[in-house]
């Protein structure tokens, strides 16, 4: 892949108590490519700091995995691999909420200028189950 790029993340949830799914949230950025230690690193920012809602976004794609790290306006660090669950404390203005995410599937599809990734799990806040997830992320040359 090329350095600049073309970020599509589309996720969706479906609350816990199944009475309602919330409407997907889509964003597309650029950004930027690279490899470290032999994972994709995909780097982007949403919002901007006029509207006071900036958050930098650092992708790390091994193989069997996939890192979420976000500094900020929000803070997190989520891992997702097969099968696992892991901790996060999730950062805002607001406060603190400790959850945890358990990956139930992961899905990962990889071209020359292309990379597209599937992550379903489940979310939990403050130990209890809150929500059934998927994130659909495309990346592609610019």
């Amino acid at each position: 892949m090329k350095e600049a790029v073309r970020v599509r993340m589309k996720s969706r949830q479906t609350l816990a108590e199944r009475t309602r799914s919330e409407e997907p949230i889509e964003v597309t950025v650029s950004g930027t490519c690279s490899e470290e230690k032999g994972d994709l690193v995909i780097l982007f920012e949403e919002g901007s700091k006029e509207q006071g809602s900036d958050v930098s976004n650092r992708l790390v794609i091994g193989e069997n995995s996939v890192e979420v790290h976000k500094t900020g306006q929000i803070r997190s660090h989520m891992r997702f691999e097969k099968g696992k669950s892991h901790p996060t404390d999730y950062i805002t203005p607001f406060g603190v909420m400790r959850m945890a995410v358990k990956t139930e599937e992961l899905l990962m599809r990889r071209w020359e200028n292309r990379l597209i990734l599937h992550i379903a799990y489940a979310l939990y806040v403050e130990e209890e189950h809150a929500a059934d997830c998927v994130m659909d992320i495309r990346i592609e040359d610019e």
